[in-house]
């Protein structure tokens, strides 16, 4: 995206800071993570559903 952007528009170029990422593969099941992680007390399923083990929450 943030090369797209900069080819598209260079004169709106901004610095890429990327965001944290990572992934682990347990078993059969994928843990994958996005962004800070820090100071979350609540997680909120936001789609899927946890009964088929395949959803995304917040």
């Amino acid at each position: 995206m943030a090369a797209a952007r900069g080819l598209l528009h260079p004169d709106a170029r901004k610095q890429f800071a990327p965001v944290p990422y990572f992934w682990s593969d347990q078993y059969d099941m994928r843990i994958q993570a996005y962004g800070y992680l820090r100071e979350h007390e609540q997680v909120a399923v936001v789609e899927g559903d946890l009964t088929e083990r395949r959803y995304v929450h917040a």
